[in-house]
């Protein structure tokens, strides 16, 4: 570096206190020397220079005592530098806080997007009127960004996309027949005699990067808790039927030379009547394989009239599947709420509990936790994207036969994430 120190100055005098041992006081070690000495003015003086940064930390420096009118006013100076999706985000963070907090929190790790780590909502109160504050000058700023580009027209949104999430990111998620965000949620198929869901598991056994996966051993199990995720029964292969509602599994099957399937039908009015509410889907491979060095796994599932009902197995019926590639031993695909109807697109592993066997009895508490944390999300939906669109550059219409823009769920708007991330964010 010295042999360029007078084209390169700064990255020469980098080196040269890395060498001396000195600790660089970098823009985030700033920061966090004055939230530690209990200054939240000194760190939104620093936080100015990257508006991005000090919308992320809005949240933090207001818990922290910052006057609202001055973290406010340098949100604003800034909001235009800051990226679409981090101001949907900000806006629906300080929406969820406005109106009543979850009881959960979820994170997403860095580099590890298939899994989520759940904590329980312990943030103090943010000062009165900080969240409408913060919510507002979101909204405006999308608002001035969204007007810039070309005109849509009478435009139509569609009211049901407010269940399907905002998609930010999809290099972590699975493929599957329907692309859809972690979170959004799918209405189940409302035709006359289709109460019962059938979940179902299939899995080959082969070989992966030269070597054989010897006998594999993959568990569909089904857990049902109650609408406070209190644990009420399950479902597997140490529990083949329901007792007190009606459910089945089909068996279990321990290896897969030639592929292997498992289903379990379910039958929705019985587990209301029960007291279920919620039913987590969870694989779960027993005999220690990861997902992702399998040569094939997916599970999905699909309307039946009546468990055990003898329907044939026939993939056209098949409403949503996923492949299974994750790097863990036990994945979480779905979630059914038994009483609103609906599946929560999921498609999440996690970790086994240390010192257990790989089966369902083992892994409940986690299954709870993240099952609650991901059906209280505080996240942007579509619907939030769409209607700053409509506001913003067209004139927003009541029906799709009228618009020369039409945003729904019937026309596939959900899965066509590839335009969403392209030209919406």
């Amino acid at each position: 570096p010295g042999e360029y120190a007078a084209r390169y100055p700064v990255a020469a005098d980098a080196f040269r206190r890395l060498r001396a041992g000195e600790r660089p006081a970098t823009f985030a070690h700033q920061v966090e020397v004055a939230l530690a000495a209990g200054d939240p003015l000194a760190a939104l003086a620093v936080l100015r220079r990257r508006p991005g940064e000090l919308a992320r930390r809005l949240d933090h420096l207001l818990r922290l005592g910052a006057p609202p009118a001055e973290v406010l006013a340098a949100f604003e100076a800034g909001a235009s530098r800051v990226s679409v999706p981090v101001l949907l985000q900000v806006m629906a963070h300080f929406r969820s806080r406005r109106d009543g907090p979850p009881t959960w929190r979820a994170f997403f790790p860095k580099g590890e997007s298939s899994r989520l780590h759940p904590r329980r909502f312990d943030l103090p109160d943010l000062p009165e009127g900080a969240a409408d504050a913060v919510v507002g000058a979101c909204r405006a700023a999308l608002l001035r960004r969204f007007a810039e580009r070309p005109p849509l027209g009478r435009v139509y949104v569609d009211p049901d996309l407010a269940h399907a999430v905002v998609p930010f990111s999809q290099r972590s998620a699975s493929r599957a027949l329907r692309t859809l965000v972690r979170g959004s949620t799918v209405p189940l198929p409302a035709a006359e005699g289709a109460d019962t869901v059938r979940l179902f598991l299939w899995w080959r056994e082969g070989v992966v990067a030269g070597k054989a996966t010897g006998d594999v051993d993959i568990d569909l199990s089904a857990v049902l808790y109650d609408d406070q995720w209190g644990y009420a029964e399950h479902i597997s292969y140490t529990r083949l039927k329901g007792e007190g509602y009606r459910a089945a599994h089909s068996g279990d099957i321990t290896s897969a030379p030639n592929g292997a399937c498992e289903f379990i039908d379910l039958d929705l009015p019985s587990i209301v009547a029960f007291g279920g509410r919620y039913i987590v889907m969870s694989v779960l491979s027993f005999t220690g394989h990861l997902f992702n060095r399998l040569p094939e796994c997916f599970a999905g599932w699909m309307m039946r009239s009546a468990p055990g009902s003898g329907e044939v197995f026939e993939p056209a019926t098949v409403v949503d599947r996923l492949d299974l590639a994750a790097p863990s031993r036990v994945v979480i695909p779905l979630i059914i709420d038994a009483v609103d109807r609906v599946m929560y697109w999921v498609d999440l592993g996690l970790k086994a509990e240390p010192m257990y066997h790989i089966n369902i009895e083992a892994n409940q508490r986690s299954m709870s936790r993240m099952g609650h944390a991901l059906t209280t999300l505080a996240k942007p939906t579509l619907l939030d994207l769409f209607a700053l669109h409509a506001e913003a550059r067209g004139t927003a219409v009541d029906r799709p036969e009228d618009a020369d823009t039409v945003f729904s769920v019937a026309a596939g708007t959900p899965f066509d994430v590839a335009r969403i991330m392209g030209e919406l964010l």
